[in-house]
C-alpha cells in the first residue's frame, strides 16, 4: 500500500511539471508577440501616471543650515561625539583632566555597574572601565561598592558617597 501512495505522488508530480512546462513553452513562444507602434504613433500607456505638485524649499529654515554670502546654503559641519562640549580636534584633551594632576581627595565616586564581564565606574561624572586612566590614575579594579585606583606604586580606594 505504501509503493501505490508513493507511485501516486509520483504521478501527480510529474503530471503539475508537465503543465508548468507546457505554460512556459506557450508564454514563451506560442503567444503572439504585442504589436510595434509604427513610427509617430504614441505607445499605450500600460502604467498610471501622478502628477505631483512641486514644493519649494526654504533652505534657511532647515536645521543644519546656514546662508552663506557668496551663494547657496552651505551645510555646518557635523560635531564629533566623541570630543566633549563640542571640542574641536587637537584643542585640550579629550577627556577633561587627563593632562593634569589632581588630589585623590577631589575624586568622587558616585555609582558602579559591576555585574558583567566588564565593569564600569562613575567617578567625577565620567564613566571609565578596568585600566582606563583618571587624571593621573588608572583604574585597578572595580568593586561592587568600591573603585581601586592605581598611580604609580601607590594604590588608592574610592568608596560610593552615602546620602548625598
Amino acid at each position: 500500500m505504501a509503493d501505490s501512495k508513493s507511485e501516486q505522488i509520483k504521478l501527480v508530480i510529474v503530471v503539475v511539471m508537465a503543465f508548468v512546462l507546457v505554460g512556459i513553452v506557450y508564454m514563451r513562444f506560442v503567444r503572439p508577440k504585442s504589436q510595434a507602434t509604427a513610427p509617430g504613433e504614441a505607445a499605450p500607456a500600460s502604467t498610471a501616471s501622478l502628477e505631483v505638485p512641486e514644493v519649494a524649499l526654504d533652505m534657511r529654515e532647515t536645521p543644519g543650515w546656514r546662508n552663506s554670502p557668496q551663494g547657496p546654503p552651505e551645510r555646518e559641519p557635523l560635531r564629533d561625539i566623541f570630543v566633549p562640549n563640542g571640542l574641536p580636534k587637537g584643542q585640550g584633551s579629550a577627556f577633561p583632566g587627563t593632562e593634569e594632576s589632581v588630589p585623590i581627595d577631589s575624586l568622587e565616586l558616585r555609582g558602579v555597574v559591576a555585574g558583567g564581564a566588564r565593569p564600569v565606574a562613575l567617578i567625577n561624572d565620567r564613566f571609565v572601565r578596568l585600566g582606563e586612566q583618571v587624571y593621573q590614575y588608572r583604574v585597578a579594579s572595580i568593586g561592587a561598592k568600591e573603585v581601586w585606583l592605581a598611580s604609580g606604586m601607590e594604590t588608592y580606594q574610592l568608596r560610593i558617597l552615602k546620602g548625598e
